[in-house]
């Protein structure tokens, strides 16, 4: 027989509320530059290609060293793809954009200089008929359609004509000479400003001409 005496309870002492420790979740990190980053490369897919996948990649650098980096490593990653395929798409049109212009160029060279053999086709061709050449265009042409440049304008031509006169004692001499010219208006489409090009300068045709001094008055006698 167990003659001690029984242990009591264990008692704690009673919980209050102002003694309960509540504990605030901790804040999740945020990393803003990095999704600027991530948006960014997204808008130089289609939106702002080549700029947004420039700004993308250098915002994504700097957002990499902060925490949580999955935005900024998206950014990066995302902007070097599209600046390789931009680099891949864009390069060889720059190589080409020279030869593109060039051969532009040669194209309206050769439409100019078809309408402009047209043109004087058709201004020996009324030559020959009226034994004169046209005022203009309109005359020689007539209903028909004045051929244009390779910008769309009309071309023109334009008559030049040069005199030298040269006199000795019993006659005066006339040279006339006189070509047709014909001219574009230019890129501009505006007639007398620089960028008039002349297309063909056409040969010249001299007409001399021949004439005895008039006397004003009668010959003195000598004495």
């Amino acid at each position: 027989m167990n003659d001690s005496a029984p242990t009591p309870p264990r008692t704690t002492p009673p919980i209050y509320a102002e003694q309960v420790v509540t504990s605030t979740p901790p804040t999740p990190a945020k990393n803003t530059l990095g999704l600027v980053a991530f948006i960014f490369s997204l808008t130089g897919i289609s939106v702002l290609p080549g700029l947004g996948s420039i700004v993308g990649l250098i915002t994504g650098v700097i957002a990499v060293r902060r925490e949580p980096r999955g935005f900024a490593i998206a950014g990066i990653v995302i902007s070097s793809l599209t600046g390789c395929l931009g680099l891949i798409i864009l390069l060889p049109m720059a190589l080409l954009l020279p030869a593109l212009a060039k051969a532009r160029s040669t194209a309206q060279q050769v439409m100019n200089q078809s309408s402009a053999t047209q043109v004087q086709q058709a201004i020996a061709d009324y030559q020959t008929r009226n034994g004169q050449f046209p005022e203009d265009l309109e005359e020689c042409f007539g209903e028909e359609v004045i051929p244009v440049d390779a910008y769309g304008n009309e071309l023109r031509m334009k008559m030049v004509v040069t005199t030298d006169e040269s006199t000795d004692h019993s006659m005066t001499t006339s040279t006339t000479d006189s070509k047709i010219q014909i001219w574009s208006a230019g890129v501009d489409g505006v007639w007398d400003t620089e960028d008039d090009e002349l297309l063909i300068d056409g040969e010249s045709t001299s007409k001399t001409t021949r004439t005895a001094p008039t006397e004003t008055q009668a010959p003195t006698e000598n004495p």
